[in-house]
């Protein structure tokens, strides 16, 4: 094909390379694409920036490279560019959605060129971060989006559009540059930023945490991003900039705003504090390795502030030994149980809580200590000893309710006992036994004495405490409950426990002439609902079926080899005769492994025994 002219236009200030050959195509009627096709010259190559195509784009329109480079959108890697030395990402362009400065357009249309390629794509454009035209002071408007193979065609994807573009600015809103927009005019022209601390991290990351952690600071914690608009950003963007002016100390201020914001608990993990909208976005989209100074500070910020447990990932890093309690981190830190420090704690003013209700972070310098204390008290582990008994009378006493702990609610293994109150209980279960050196004959301890009589060891305490026992006696040389001895003979004398209700599941099954695993079966069917209840002798809890549901399913149902007896047929032809009279079993084999037939089906055909 013969190489069309380039008619050469001249290049807007700061347009792009690839722009600019757009607007050379534009003017023979050719897409970019074809354009470059009929030079020879890479469509890729050219929208990538690489030196060699942009090289030769100067060289065949006679334009300074200097000039067109400097304003090139240079692609370094998978989703990685650079501009002016400034590193960026796909997410930092605005590209498929092509954005202008209506008066920058009016300017190249008011030149005398056609519409169609009079407007220079400027690179600053293509910066999504920046919403204000540095020269006119009005915001750059979304004018076009790219279709598929038109997203570097500049002038093809405004064309419809171009004629209306200097229409598109509103004479009354004017408005400079924001101080963020300056710091990246700034950088990108070479100078130095004016936040030290932005200055070391790469431009990309600086311009989208600005943004992200002024959106929060602006419009709420829990703010959805589609919903604001490209003015709400920019406020955003400058509310998050001037927040990162004085660098750390100024990021860790507006976390503090944040955190104070927060409804959830003070003690709440770092999401609930700091905010959905811009945790979540830190903890999983901002994985770039650029953004980990900020993630540092974030995290070490995080560490300082919000109580989490040891090993707990933050921003990728495990947090080491808590530098700030709550309750919850207190109580896996110690062994003791949340309600108990919270109830101790509180006493020594040193849980503070807000008009609010909120728990407030305690140093853990200032708590630790107290803790520690909190571990010489009567503890669920020490009560044994300082009652003087064994570890399932202390279970015993606890669950009959003669001793409570502090907190009952607690988890039984974070118990701890108001000394008090086991002194007060002790001393009543002493009160009218006589003391000895030695127990008598044929007393014994609480515990062996309930063995010996089939009582538990909690009605033999409460017929002590009630007076009902009166040969009690107390053994000098032994400490405490274990020194308590009783006569079994009149414990023996105490009311004896009412008949089971019913039979357990092994006499029902021998009732019915069946197997364990049918019985299991029918319970599991819910055909038996058994029942818990105290045997009467042993004292100990057992599951029996009511006498009511075993003479219903009595009367109900009957099996085939019952039924065989009471016919006096074998139990083979007794069976071939129901099924030959269309009778099904009651149960699904499936699910009850026996044969069972209702009594009113099988009733209805003969089985007398044949002559």
């Amino acid at each position: 094909m013969t190489t069309p002219r380039l008619n050469l236009l001249p290049l807007a200030p700061g347009e792009t390379a690839v722009s600019y050959a757009s607007r050379l195509a534009a003017r023979l009627n050719l897409t970019l694409r074809q354009w470059c096709g009929d030079l020879a010259l890479s469509f890729r190559s050219l929208a990538d920036g690489e030196t060699t195509a942009v090289r030769r784009l100067s060289e065949l329109a006679g334009v300074h490279h200097d000039d067109l480079a400097r304003c090139t959108i240079v692609r370094t890697g998978d989703r990685e560019f650079r501009l002016n030395g400034q590193k960026l990402v796909r997410e930092s362009l605005s590209r498929a959605t092509v954005r202008v400065c209506p008066r920058c357009a009016g300017d190249d249309l008011a030149g005398g060129t056609d519409a169609a390629y009079a407007v220079g794509g400027r690179a600053l454009w293509s910066l999504s971060s920046v919403r204000t035209c540095p020269i006119h002071c009005v915001p750059i408007l979304a004018v076009a989006e790219a279709k598929d193979g038109l997203i570097h065609d500049f002038s093809s994807v405004i064309a419809p559009v171009a004629r209306g573009l200097c229409k598109l600015a509103d004479p009354t809103e004017q408005r400079p540059p924001s101080a963020f927009e300056c710091d990246i005019l700034e950088r990108l022209a070479g100078k130095p930023s004016a936040s030290p601390f932005l200055e070391r991290i790469e431009l990309h990351a600086g311009m989208k945490f600005c943004e992200m952690l002024g959106t929060s600071l602006q419009f709420g914690l829990r703010v959805a991003l589609g919903e604001l608009s490209e003015d709400d950003h920019h406020v955003a963007a400058s509310r998050g900039f001037e927040a990162l002016r004085s660098g750390e100390k100024g990021l860790c201020a507006a976390l503090d705003e944040l955190a104070e914001r927060s409804s959830g608990s003070a003690a709440g993990g770092p999401q609930a504090r700091f905010g959905r909208t811009f945790y979540d976005w830190l903890s999983r989209s901002a994985d770039h390795p650029a953004y980990e100074p900020v993630r540092d500070i974030v995290r070490e910020h995080v560490f300082r502030i919000i109580p989490l447990p040891a090993g707990t990932v933050v921003l990728g890093r495990p947090s080491p030994k808590p530098r700030v309690h709550s309750i919850a981190t207190a109580a896996k830190w110690s062994g003791l149980h949340p309600t108990t420090l919270r109830k101790q704690l509180r006493s020594a003013n040193i849980l503070q809580i807000e008009q609010d209700g909120r728990e407030l972070p305690m140093k853990a310098e200032a708590v630790e200590p107290l803790i520690e204390q909190l571990a010489d008290s009567i503890s669920a582990k020490k009560l044994q000893s300082y009652l003087g008994c064994s570890r399932v009378q202390a279970q015993v006493l606890l669950r009959d309710r003669f001793i409570t702990p502090i907190i009952p609610e607690a988890d039984d293994s974070y118990f701890v006992f108001a000394r008090r109150d086991l002194d007060q209980f002790l001393a009543r279960l002493t009160s009218y036994a006589i003391e000895v050196e030695a127990a008598p004959d044929g007393y014994f301890d609480i515990a062996k004495a309930a063995k010996r009589c089939n009582r538990s060891a909690g009605e033999i305490i409460q017929a002590i405490l009630d007076h009902k026992i009166t040969r009690v006696v107390s053994v000098r040389t032994i400490k405490g409950y274990d020194a308590i001895y009783v006569d079994p003979t009149e414990v023996k004398e105490l009311v004896r426990g009412a008949p089971l209700p019913g039979m357990t599941a092994h006499e029902l099954m021998t009732f019915l002439g069946t197997s364990h695993a049918v019985m299991k079966s029918l319970i599991g069917e819910g055909v038996f609902v058994p029942e818990t209840v105290r045997h009467p002798v042993h004292r100990v809890p057992v599951a029996v079926i009511p006498f009511d549901q075993v003479e219903e399913f009595s009367a109900t149902y009957i099996g085939l080899f019952a039924l065989a007896s009471e016919s006096g047929l074998h139990h083979l032809r007794l069976k071939a005769r129901i099924e030959a009279a269309g009778i099904l079993p009651a149960f699904r084999r499936d699910r009850v492994p026996a044969t069972f037939y209702r009594r009113s089906e099988v009733g209805r055909i003969p089985l007398a025994t044949d002559k």
